[in-house]
């Protein structure tokens, strides 16, 4: 299948400086975690409540666009740095929320945004799993719906993550989890969107961190779920775009235009 004809028209030279600014971009977040640990889980600062409640309120209208929580047991993988759509969830209806993450995220500077959104209860629940081992801490078949947004692509071992998702999911559960399969440094984001797909493994891995995207695929992601046992595994493009440069050959151009999907899937 042809390439987006957008890369066709990109010369040899624009094509060697995303690659070299690429290279710069990867040092650079590795640098900034080394030194300050993991501190955007959000695309607005935390303390700017007003931004963080319509930011979860965004969120909540996405996932009740695709799932039913009325009366379930709500799980949210990577809720970020409060937990505002939690709240929205059970006010729609939901049993119960938890959100689960590996890194304390959620602070002192959630609390009003928490406040904002009517305050936490007792039905939602916050889990910091360090070795994001949360089947363990969550117990087997007590979640009706998974929800996620944007968490996916920074786990590394997504196949692990499927079989644990299948263990805490009761049968006829409901997975949906949208995916941001874009390069994540802002300004080459933009103007090279797939631009970690340009890099060798062994290039790409010299620059890894935890959270780092993991550069799957939606075949990938599909494989994973259905591997671990996941009925009516599919992925729909959500965005797309035309700015695909070069990349390695150890990736399908066929589907490099497919920057975020959603993942859906039944227990």
């Amino acid at each position: 299948m042809r390439m987006p004809e957008a890369s066709l028209r990109q010369s040899p030279t624009v094509q060697a400086t995303y690659f070299t600014a690429g290279i710069a971009f990867l040092a650079l977040a590795k640098f900034k975690y080394l030194a300050q640990g993991y501190l955007t889980p959000k695309v607005v600062g935390s303390d700017n409540v007003e931004a963080c409640v319509s930011y979860d309120r965004k969120i909540a209208r996405i996932y009740l666009q695709h799932a039913d929580v009325k009366g379930k047991r709500v799980l949210e993988l990577g809720p970020g740095s409060d937990l505002g759509v939690g709240i929205l969830l059970v006010q729609a209806g939901a049993q119960s929320y938890v959100g689960v993450d590996r890194n304390p995220l959620v602070g002192d500077q959630a609390a009003p945004v928490h406040a904002a959104l009517g305050g936490l209860s007792n039905a939602v629940r916050y889990e910091v799993v360090p070795d994001f081992e949360f089947a363990r801490k969550l117990g087997e078949g007590q979640i009706d719906v998974v929800l996620s947004n944007a968490a996916f692509e920074h786990f590394d071992d997504v196949p692990g993550v499927a079989r644990q998702l299948a263990a805490v999911v009761k049968p006829g559960g409901k997975l949906s989890a949208h995916i941001d399969l874009k390069t994540h440094s802002r300004w080459i984001r933009d103007k090279d969107p797939a631009n970690i797909y340009r890099y060798p493994r062994w290039l790409y891995r010299l620059f890894h961190f935890p959270g780092q995207p993991n550069r799957l695929r939606p075949a990938d992601y599909r494989q994973a779920f259905i591997d671990a046992g996941w009925k009516n595994v599919r992925t729909s493009p959500v965005h797309r775009t035309n700015l695909v440069g070069r990349v390695h050959g150890a990736f399908d151009p066929s589907d490099m235009d497919q920057m975020t999907v959603l993942l859906e899937a039944d227990r």
